[in-house]
């Protein structure tokens, strides 16, 4: 069953209110607008995979934003059991193992992160989705740069790199290479 119009309209700007709150740096709405978000299938709103992920992958951010790494591993756990065999869309493909760098990360897994951001990495290679491109580019490269793996961060860098005039975030992570 496809979602209404409506529906599908108040979906699309939630997502949005929800990236908003977590660049603005409000984790606790953050919180409570990752949660009203459906991330599965329900009587009233069928979610597609790729919408999926990225609120489940928002979900398990914003718990690690107010530091609650419990919730932040329970999100992770419950987004690979919806979308862990699903891997015929780039988003899920490259949001899991993203989603296990961040828990990782935070736990201070370090080489475990790291090994999660080349497998993004290497799973990008097969679709070239300059959008997912520049997601693993900015939420690796950081932790590339603090275990001075210079080779992989500028390999990622360079995946975003042309779109750096074009999007903020792609530029960032250029400025992140040229400081190192």
């Amino acid at each position: 069953e496809q979602p209404s119009h409506s529906e599908s309209l108040k979906f699309t700007a939630d997502l949005k209110l929800l990236k908003i709150a977590l660049a603005s740096r409000d984790y606790p709405r953050a919180v409570q607008l990752a949660m009203q978000l459906p991330a599965e299938r329900s009587e009233v709103f069928t979610v597609n995979s790729d919408d999926a992920v990225q609120v489940w992958r928002l979900r398990v951010e914003s718990f690690l934003r107010i530091g609650d790494m419990k919730a932040a591993s329970d999100a992770l756990a419950e987004m690979k059991s919806a979308l862990g065999k699903q891997n015929n869309s780039p988003w899920v493909a490259v949001y899991l193992p993203l989603s296990e760098s961040d828990v990782a990360w935070r736990s201070g897994q370090r080489e475990s992160a790291i090994d999660h951001c080349k497998k993004a990495f290497e799973i990008s290679q097969t679709y070239d989705v300059p959008a997912l491109n520049v997601q693993i580019a900015a939420a690796c490269v950081p932790r590339l740069i603090e275990r001075d793996d210079e080779k992989t961060a500028r390999q990622l860098s360079a995946l975003s790199g042309r779109w750096a005039d074009s999007d903020m975030t792609a530029a960032w992570v250029q400025a992140e290479i040229h400081q190192w």
